[in-house]
């Protein structure tokens, strides 16, 4: 099983062959087939073989989508607008890494962001603002903190990029 998981004998190990089959399965349907057609190639091979990691990084991209929308409508910002944007990988990403570590975290969504017609702008402000969130999300000292406060934090600091 730990070939099947590409080498992660943790989750592997826990579920066996057939449990890692099943759960990648579960695992996508929880994409829902709309959101997983969606998912590029390097997000798709992580999913199948991470996914449990792959669950957790879904549910706290919805939590992070949930926040911003929120965030957006509070301040009567436009979704497109830089400050969201910011808010939205920086959640993502202090959620994910709390949910499963720095590193599976910083795999998963720099997969994400490799995809075709994400400028170089677009890709470096993502991965700085996704590189916080998770440095925020897996700091100690920082754990009775929100994710989402931590994000907001780093947006009234200056540490996300916003343009």
């Amino acid at each position: 099983s730990a070939a099947i998981m590409g080498g992660n004998i943790g989750e592997g190990a826990a579920l066996g062959a057939f449990g890692v089959f099943s759960y990648a399965a579960a695992s996508a349907g929880a994409y829902g087939l709309h959101v997983y057609g969606q998912l590029n190639p390097g997000e798709r091979a992580f999913l199948w073989r991470h996914p449990v990691a792959g669950f957790k990084i879904w549910q706290a991209g919805e939590g992070a989508v949930g926040f911003a929308k929120g965030f957006a409508a509070h301040r009567q910002l436009d979704w497109d607008n830089g400050n969201v944007d910011a808010v939205r990988h920086a959640a993502w990403g202090a959620l994910s890494g709390r949910a499963v570590g720095e590193g599976l975290a910083t795999d998963f969504l720099t997969l994400h962001e490799e995809f075709v017609g994400n400028t170089v702008t677009q890709f470096n402000r993502d991965m700085t603002n996704n590189r916080i969130g998770i440095a925020l999300g897996v700091d100690q000292s920082k754990q009775s903190t929100s994710a989402y406060k931590l994000a907001l934090d780093g947006l009234e600091n200056k540490q996300l990029k916003t343009n």
